[in-house]
């Protein structure tokens, strides 16, 4: 699922797509998730065709990787760099990656929820804008269990596969995009 919202922020047009793509044990193969990045990517052509420097905004749960086809090939949002284009995407979630830190634990942490941003909202520092480290994963203690058998603190899941509820909020930490409006 893709839910669109164009906001508008101090007479600004604000574009923001959410994303919940299927998973992985439904989607094996990844198909139905490059299909979803085919939709989002003809959605982000064609709303940049009609506004050159939109400031775009695309969060979620993307059941795949930054490195993932789905996200690097398909729908095209590359890691940061020096040579910010406005019209390019950016995976501000490349830098969770090369620290080992993730929203979701399988194995080892993992960053399926992402955050991506045009290169207009890195570029332009009046309005609407962020910066290439102000993409948060929310990880607070509260929001955790400690997995004896992985030694490690996960997300606290409510219920699982099973049915077993265990009361917790959600099995991925929440993750936010800390913004300027100037």
């Amino acid at each position: 699922d893709i839910l669109y919202a164009e906001l508008k922020i101090n007479k600004e047009d604000i574009h923001v797509f959410f994303n919940h793509w299927p998973s992985r044990y439904s989607d094996k193969d990844g198909g139905l998730r490059k299909i979803a990045a085919r939709v989002l990517r003809l959605r982000i052509d064609e709303l940049q065709s009609k506004q050159k420097n939109a400031k775009i905004v695309i969060m979620g749960d993307f059941n795949d990787t930054p490195t993932d086809a789905s996200v690097k090939d398909v729908l095209a949002a590359q890691k940061i760099s020096k040579d910010i284009q406005n019209e390019q995407l950016y995976n501000m979630s490349y830098a969770w990656l090369e620290k080992g830190q993730g929203s979701y634990f399988y194995d080892q942490w993992n960053a399926i929820d992402q955050i991506i941003v045009s290169g207009s909202m890195l570029q332009n520092k009046k309005g609407f804008s962020t910066e290439s480290n102000n993409a948060q994963i929310l990880n607070q203690e509260w929001m955790t269990y400690f997995d004896k058998k992985r030694n490690v603190r996960k997300p606290s899941r409510f219920i699982s596969g099973s049915g077993k509820v265990f009361g917790g909020y959600s099995d991925h930490f929440p993750i936010y995009l800390d913004v300027d409006a100037n």
